[in-house]
Order: C-alpha cells, then sequence, then structure tokens
C-alpha cells in the first residue's frame, strides 16, 4: 500500500511541475559573442615567444 501511494504522490508530483518561466525576453541580436583563440597551446617552438619586436614603436608584437 505504501508502494502504491508514493507511486502516485510521485506522479501527481511530476505532472504538476512547471517549467522555469524566464523574466525576460530577449534576443541576441543585440549581444556580443567573443572567441579567444590560443596561438601557443603546446608551445613546441619557444623561440617564437620574444613578440619579435622592430623597429617601429607603434608596433608591439604581441597580440
Amino acid at each position: 500500500m505504501r508502494k502504491r501511494f508514493l507511486a502516485f504522490l510521485t506522479i501527481a508530483l511530476l505532472i504538476t511541475a512547471a517549467p522555469a518561466l524566464s523574466s525576460v525576453d530577449k534576443t541576441s541580436s543585440g549581444e556580443m559573442i567573443y572567441f579567444v583563440m590560443l596561438d601557443r597551446f603546446a608551445n613546441g617552438d619557444p623561440s617564437n615567444d620574444d613578440g619579435k619586436l622592430g623597429t617601429n614603436p607603434k608596433v608591439s608584437g604581441l597580440l
């Protein structure tokens, strides 16, 4: 009898559960999405780590 009651109670609670509603309805039309790509994941060549600074002071060599 107890198993039937628990099964009935579980089914009743699952049927009456409502999905969560969002209070703000937004679209992604005005949003910004950033994508970061790593260029030195494994660092197979340590000679390219210094940024190769040249004579132009406006170029830093590092991005």
